[in-house]
């Protein structure tokens, strides 16, 4: 007998991805309940419109409670009672969490902290080392019996490895694999030395086993090198699992990872390799309020690391429990946010967690109904939210965001600046998202993409700060560049080779410099804002950063110059531009404020022959646009805290209300879908 609410097998919703509909979602954890709240849960999530939920990725100790001894009839029991309230299942590896049997087995898998600490089985989670042998063999182990289970279930459309990689250990045996892969690379420790520049401070090392695998250590070609090689190990990490889950599936189940923490910890290009689909937790916490051009960096480095559509696993329903201060978001930014992520190019929205926590760390974290199964106030907005979604399938199933604008943004950049900023204030994600958000604000979608391969599809190209830069990245940038390409370089560009030296050739490196017919004569930290006058761009102020561009060329044009206010760089050239090839090159030198950057981004693009249909924007206005076969869908968001009015580039007709337009009033938090069509 069927309980209330409850469809049959043949009646729940379609698992092939192929059809690409939006997925609505929440993380489940049915080990953690008794069986008979189950139906409790799905009910609700029927009524709230959610067709899918995340489930497995803590419950090792639940699948295998012994060594060898699997218990996975709970597993299918869950997918197939989510199932019959037509809810299908992304299954999740277990592997963030080392069961304790397996932990006493094998005492080398778990991992160190970088204080020294050795981690535990039962108190944490990512608390084993990923590039331990043994451990990679147990987690490739579990995932291929998940997959032999579960791999050709029609309810199981997806699956998540692991959960937001990115804790490393630090232990003794790890810091020996790490020597190892620094003598696979170097060769010799003289060659390593040489590279390394270690005369400084009588720093030589004599042999593989003085160097240390340590946090923030003062000579930055090490650190970049321990980044690179934990990246590897990550990159590998989630490759055995999914070589495993993919020798046994036998249905489209793609195969994705939830990344998080801002991408600091590893590069999305590298990691996402042995994925089918990227996937991200983006959280607004600890902010109190949704910032668009931070949460949208974010998700177009997701979106660009596969140059595709993705899926956003987790993100808050509310509160958070691990941010200060925890505040609540207030009504209506939920709505928002989905629709944000969604104009982003996300196919699927899901949210962390469904039920909140009786026990554990996270007691407080928002979820979408209490402990008890009461709905929480939020649970409302969600549900409107995702029905208003739904209904917009049609049009939206099958479309992609295909920006023509891209970003080359990279980690290691990141990780070099942050370490030598020069300035306290030179927080370069910050720069990088203040240069996302130029763009953004004339209704550009932007893709951030990692490495300079397949460029074809962009008419822009925007590097923030290129600062690590070797020959065969200057080749390809100036090889796209000469087809036609525009290509705009932020300041500290150029600085160093990827090892991470300076360059002897100067900024921003040889053959960039040659094709730009100028160099980077020096470098100010600015303790005041300094003023920046352009014939194109109009007068605005810098501040943080500035560089003195010296031009060498005479068709080396100068676009602005600094004025008084700074004893070293009054009158001197602060944006360059030479043309190259079919193409041209610019070099900004400094770090413009919010008003002088989108001038500065109009002028960019307008000259790479870029439409602006949506510029100008008025303050606070967000539009994405995703691209389909039957035209474009067009995706607004207000961020002001009243009604803004907005002129549409044409009569577009507003797919929430039916309504055609050719100027629409957008109320705070307020949000349209717009078709060409």
């Amino acid at each position: 007998m069927k309980a209330p609410n409850q469809v049959s097998l043949n009646e729940r919703v379609p698992a092939s991805p192929e059809k690409r509909s939006l997925l609505f979602g929440s993380a489940w954890y049915p080990e953690q309940r008794p069986e008979s709240t189950w139906d409790q849960d799905l009910v609700q999530m029927r009524e709230v419109g959610l067709n899918t939920v995340r489930m497995g990725e803590f419950a090792w100790s639940d699948m295998e409670p012994a060594d060898g001894q699997y218990a996975l009839d709970w597993v299918q029991r869950a997918i197939e009672k989510a199932a019959q309230y037509g809810i299908s299942t992304i299954l999740c590896t277990p592997t963030p969490c080392v069961p304790a049997w397996l932990a006493h087995k094998y005492p080398q898998i778990m991992g160190q902290r970088a204080n020294g600490t050795k981690q535990m089985s039962g108190i944490d989670r990512q608390h084993f080392d990923p590039s331990d042998p043994q451990y990679l063999i147990e987690v490739a182990r579990i995932a291929e019996v998940l997959a032999r289970r579960f791999g050709e279930h029609p309810s199981v459309i997806g699956w998540q490895l692991d959960n937001e990689i990115g804790e490393s250990s630090w232990s003794p045996a790890a810091a020996g694999r790490f020597q190892n892969w620094l003598q696979h690379r170097y060769g010799t420790l003289d060659n390593l030395n040489q590279k390394w520049g270690t005369a400084i401070w009588s720093g030589r090392f004599q042999s593989w086993a003085d160097i240390p695998l340590r946090v923030d250590t003062h000579v930055v070609h090490l650190n970049l090198a321990i980044f690179d090689w934990q990246d590897e190990v990550w990159e590998n990490y989630l490759r055995v699992q999914a070589e495993a889950i993919r020798h046994h599936r036998r249905r489209p189940q793609p195969i994705s990872h939830n990344f998080s923490y801002d991408y600091a910890r590893q590069d999305a290009e590298h990691a996402g390799r042995a994925l089918d689909i990227m996937g991200v937790d983006p959280y607004i916490s600890p902010l109190t309020c949704h910032n668009p051009d931070r949460m949208g960096f974010y998700l177009a480095i997701t979106r660009g690391a596969k140059r595709a559509p993705f899926w956003v696993l987790e993100t808050q329903p509310n509160t958070t429990g691990w941010g200060p201060p925890n505040a609540a978001l207030p009504p209506g930014e939920v709505r928002r946010m989905m629709y944000h992520q969604i104009g982003h190019g996300a196919d699927m929205v899901s949210f962390w967690q469904w039920r909140a926590s009786r026990t554990g760390a996270e007691q407080y974290h928002g979820s979408l109904v209490n402990s008890d199964g009461r709905p929480r106030p939020i649970l409302s907005e969600i549900s409107g939210a995702v029905q208003e979604l739904k209904a917009l399938d049609s049009h939206l199933a099958g479309t992609a965001v295909k920006p023509g604008v891209a970003m080359l943004w990279r980690t290691r950049d990141r990780l070099h600046l942050d370490r030598q900023r020069f300035h306290p204030d030179f927080d370069a994600w910050k720069n990088a998202h203040d240069q996302y958000g130029a763009f953004r604000r004339l209704g550009l979608d932007v893709e951030v993409i990692g490495s300079a391969q397949n460029l074809s599809d962009y008419r822009l190209l925007v590097a923030p700060y290129l600062h690590l830069v070797d020959t065969a990245l200057e080749e390809s940038l100036l090889a796209w560049v000469q087809t036609g390409g525009h290509l705009l370089v932020g300041p500290r560009s150029g600085w160093a080779d990827e090892e991470g030296a300076r360059r002897v050739d100067g900024q921003p490196g040889g053959r960039l410099a040659q094709a730009l017919g100028a160099r980077v004569d020096e470098y100010y930290a600015l303790h005041a804002p300094l003023g920046f006058s352009s014939k194109m761009a109009g007068n605005g102020e810098v501040n943080i950063w500035a560089e003195w561009l010296e031009p060498e060329t005479d068709d080396c044009q100068i676009l602005a110059r600094y004025d008084e206010r700074h004893p070293w760089l009054s009158g001197r050239a602060a944006w360059v531009q030479r043309h190259y090839g079919r193409g041209a090159i610019s070099y900004l030198g400094c770090w413009p404020n919010e008003t002088l950057w989108t001038r500065i981004a109009q002028v960019v693009s307008q000259h790479a022959g870029i439409d602006l249909p949506w510029y100008p924007l008025p303050q606070g206005i967000e539009v994405s646009t995703r691209q389909g076969p039957r035209g474009n869908i067009h995706i607004l968001c207000n961020y002001q805290d009243n009604t803004v009015k907005i002129r549409l580039p044409g009569p577009l007709r507003n797919l929430l209300d039916n309504s055609r337009k050719q100027t629409l009033a957008l109320p705070a938090f307020g949000v349209a879908v717009l078709s060409d069509i």
